[in-house]
């Protein structure tokens, strides 16, 4: 038999959890079909950065990454909030393609050449990016 129930985890914050019947609990977020959509938009993201980086030679131990993920974070959030407000549908193809501009236009601000060839061409996306980046 389990027992599902909602506990307080933190003022504000509320956990879903299950127990079973020697009364271990379960973290039950994962089932959450909401939460199953950030994390596949998550790991695409990090795949996006991975073949970035590796098109680009650079090192995932180089010191510039931390500056320019945060950079591209920052322009990413102001993006997808740009896009809402023009009504633009926010699919998981749509999110990783403005994050994929975002990451190039923090590489670039950090000076980091990118050849044309491994530029995106989103133009939409691209315009997105460009207003919030200014």
């Amino acid at each position: 038999m389990r027992i599902q129930g909602i506990q307080d985890s933190e003022p504000g914050g509320w956990e879903v959890i299950s127990k079973d019947k020697r009364g271990k609990e379960h973290d039950n977020w994962g089932r959450d079909p909401a939460v199953q959509h950030i994390r596949r938009v998550f790991a695409g993201m990090e795949q996006i950065q991975k073949i970035q980086l590796d098109q680009l030679r650079l090192s995932l131990l180089d010191n510039r990454l931390r500056s320019i993920r945060e950079t591209a974070l920052g322009f990413y959030n102001r993006a997808t909030v740009l896009a809402v407000e023009r009504g633009i549908r926010l699919t998981d193809s749509t999110m990783l393609g403005i994050y994929r501009v975002c990451l190039q236009q923090a590489l670039s601000i950090a000076g980091i050449t990118i050849s044309s060839d491994l530029l995106t061409d989103d133009s939409p996306l691209g315009e997105l990016v460009r207003e919030v980046s200014r």
